[in-house]
């Protein structure tokens, strides 16, 4: 079973919505190419989720994770900047804002204030604007991949790229952690984030958001059929996740699952098994740091809305809820690695 065979080609989906030939408003190429070229480390910590399935809290339980020291503190360069309460979930331009790093002024290390994209920046720090680069609190375009491959290691990536997409070294080296929440909570945060977007940074999703709830909901349900070459979106959920599990039992102990709503039930127990999974030492003083460090809307964000388990049956009927459980019974039901979130979704098991 070769790399090449697991792959699925990328399709033209954005947050779950169907956008034909329209890339994510962060996407830069050059990043994008240089990720996939990377030569992944034996330590690296590719962090991996489908939009709007809790990417903001896990990037910011793994960056505390792999940098606090064992008394829960973080060293001063790699402290986050005081300010990002204007980030536009990776957006160029979303509105002034102030901010100061806590590492003498300088560019926040990338993810400590918010998750740098891979494929959302440009490949060197010389292609960077001086504008963009300057900016405070950053963007993800004040950094670059050069940014991100000198991290210390571990080094930590965060992407809602396709498996297809991931640096073609990984099959050898590197890890990865599959954050997964049930499809209903995660298609009605699509929708409002869709809405998000198009009354500000995003106006081309007008035409989206205006066809409505009932629109994007079946849209959200359709399979990727799109099989064109290169970057075009993130896919549909179904197919995403498969692929996620595919590269999970390719990988074997180096990809573990970490789930929304157990971070909900029982943080602790799903930050120690995280930290297991990773060989990470977590003390009691670091585990309450970095929940801390970690508490939903600790740091505001635009990608942030409620971070509640089961708010989907404030919308649409039961009806539309019950063909969702259908669709995942036919295309992700013979998993069970994905098994776990039906205990949040509200459906039996039994269904399939």
């Amino acid at each position: 079973r070769t790399w090449e065979s697991r792959e699925r080609l990328c399709s033209s989906h954005l947050h779950g919505m169907a956008l034909p030939g329209l890339l994510p408003p962060y996407f830069n190429q050059d990043g994008f190419n240089a990720f996939k070229k990377m030569e992944t480390r034996f330590d690296d910590v590719i962090f991996l989720s489908y939009p709007k399935c809790g990417t903001t809290w896990g990037n910011q339980i793994l960056y505390a994770l792999l940098r606090m020291n064992a008394d829960g503190t973080l060293p001063p360069n790699l402290i986050p900047g005081t300010d990002d309460s204007d980030d536009c979930g990776g957006a160029a331009d979303c509105g002034a804002s102030t901010g100061k790093s806590a590492a003498a002024g300088g560019l926040p290390h990338p993810g400590s204030n918010t998750q740098v994209y891979p494929d959302a920046v440009t490949d060197t720090i010389a292609r960077v604007d001086p504008e963009k680069r300057a900016r405070r609190p950053p963007r993800q375009n004040s950094y670059s991949m050069e940014d991100l491959e000198k991290q210390p290691s571990p080094r930590l990536f965060t992407s809602h790229l396709r498996v297809s997409n991931l640096p073609s070294s990984l099959p050898s080296r590197g890890r990865v952690v599959v954050m997964v929440r049930n499809p209903k909570d995660a298609f009605v945060s699509s929708h409002f984030f869709i809405q998000k977007l198009a009354s500000s940074i995003f106006p081309e999703l007008t035409e989206i958001a205006e066809r409505g709830i009932e629109s994007q909901y079946q849209t959200y349900l359709s399979a990727d059929s799109d099989e064109s070459t290169g970057f075009r979106g993130n896919g549909d959920y179904f197919s995403y996740y498969r692929d996620c599990v595919g590269l999970a039992r390719l990988l074997g102990d180096r990809c573990t699952f970490m789930f929304y709503e157990r971070l909900q039930t029982d943080f602790d127990g799903e930050v120690r098994r995280l930290a297991a999974a990773l060989d990470v030492p977590l003390t009691a003083a670091k585990l309450a740091a970095l929940e801390k460090f970690s508490k939903f809307g600790a740091r505001p964000s635009m990608t942030l809305r409620k971070g509640v388990v089961g708010d989907h049956v404030n919308h649409l009927t039961p009806q539309h809820w019950d063909r969702m459980d259908a669709v995942f019974a036919g295309r992700l039901g013979d998993l069970p690695e994905l098994r776990p979130i039906w205990k949040w979704s509200g459906t039996s098991t039994s269904k399939f």
